[in-house]
């Protein structure tokens, strides 16, 4: 059985939902929710389920990345970790077997469906530093390795949804200075840098993923240009880099890629700086 840990700041209602495919789901026992919104343990929301449920209380608007920690410090040697806006795929017991067989492995994510985008995509990357610059590259034609029945991609980076160890933030833990921009990058990147563990990810595994769309959460929280842009400058101070230059995320991906401005401007600010960012600024007026 499975211990299942999520986070919630807002997405109640999403969160219902999961709690309530938790209660059929065969392969999970218990959910450990770290609350940094607006309820606690106390409220009606988190009773009268049919299935064990331990509430994490946190001060509001602490962060995702405190909300992890906690979870991760509450669950017992494995924490299946995922957002508020998934829901469970039937065969995480796969997960548990990759978990099984390869002891050098922290954790292994899925592969993302969204159902209502028509998006999918299976995240696997690797680091390299050059010049002062951190480069992340998605992984092209990598090599598939077979553990315990179940196909992996080696990478140093993937994406959340997934099975970890929890031994895991012994060594790295999720930096809670960040809001809730590059807590993921760099989460990775610490592990990368300073631990043994490895990471992996199997197209085998599926997670469903309804996120918010034209939403206050959307617009407030995820895209909130003055957070992105401070998590961002955190980030390159932090690790003492001149910029990120990303090529890509994903070993498979398809359907549409519709970026909104300022994340093509963050992402621009990330490969070249101040500089390339006016750079590409000047060329879309012109």
């Amino acid at each position: 059985m499975t211990t299942l840990g999520v986070p919630v700041f807002s997405r109640y209602n999403k969160l219902e939902r999961l709690l309530r495919q938790s209660e059929k789901h065969n392969g999970i026992n218990k959910v450990i929710v770290g609350d940094n919104g607006k309820k606690n343990s106390s409220d009606p929301f988190y009773s009268g389920w049919d299935i064990t449920i331990e509430v994490v209380d946190l001060e509001h608007g602490v962060g995702v990345s405190a909300a992890r920690n906690s979870i991760f410090k509450r669950a017992d040697e494995r924490l299946l970790l995922i957002d508020s806006d998934i829901l469970l795929p039937p065969n995480i017991n796969r997960l548990h077997r990759v978990l099984d067989e390869d002891e050098t492995l922290g954790g292994v994510s899925g592969m993302i469906v969204e159902p209502e985008t028509g998006k999918s995509f299976l995240t696997g990357a690797n680091f390299k530093e050059l010049d002062n610059k951190l480069i992340k590259k998605a992984l092209r034609s990598p090599k598939i390795d077979l553990v315990n029945g179940v196909a992996i991609y080696r990478a140093d980076y993937i994406s959340l949804p997934g099975l970890y160890r929890t031994s895991i933030i012994e060594d790295q833990s999720w930096d809670e200075e960040y809001n809730i921009h590059r807590e993921h990058l760099d989460f990775f990147i610490s592990h990368w840098k300073e631990s043994e563990w490895e990471f992996a990810t199997t197209p085998e595994v599926v997670f469903h993923h309804y996120p918010s769309m034209n939403t206050g959460y959307a617009k407030n929280i995820r895209r909130n240009e003055e957070s992105i842009m401070s998590d961002n400058l955190y980030f390159l101070d932090k690790w003492e880099y001149e910029s990120l230059n990303g090529f890509g995320n994903h070993i498979m991906s398809s359907g549409p890629n519709n970026h909104t401005d300022l994340e093509r401007a963050v992402y621009h600010y990330q490969k070249s700086g101040i500089k390339g960012l006016l750079r590409r600024g000047i060329k879309k007026i012109l």
